[in-house]
């Protein structure tokens, strides 16, 4: 299987890999694989972020994967940026876990 290529922190990305073996931790390893090896074939955000969303993870596993690519990629922090403007929220942040959202309207709560 290959490996991305343009690892900035190559010691965090292989011992994620090591540690998350079991089927659901597996997965977000298998999908930020497949978003970096995307970025490093110079495909845009949404291409990237395809292949997020063709694994039908989570909204948490989603997060985690950004978390990773963002954290190990050479342009993991284009990839926030990106992330958290998809997701709306603050670019300076930490990559935002879909999950933790809140939803928020213009109704007063009862």
């Amino acid at each position: 299987m290959r490996e991305p290529i343009f690892l900035r922190d190559e010691i965090f990305w292989n011992e994620q890999v090591l540690k998350n073996t079991d089927p659901y931790s597996k997965m977000v390893i298998t999908a930020a694989r497949e978003v970096m090896m995307s970025l490093d074939d110079r495909d845009d955000f949404k291409a990237a972020c395809d292949k997020i969303f063709n694994h039908s993870l989570s909204s948490f596993q989603a997060g985690l994967v950004a978390q990773i690519v963002t954290r190990c990629h050479d342009k993991g922090d284009d990839f926030k940026k990106n992330w958290n403007r998809f997701w709306e929220v603050s670019e300076c942040c930490d990559p935002v876990n879909p999950a933790l959202l809140s939803i928020t309207g213009n109704e007063t709560p009862q």
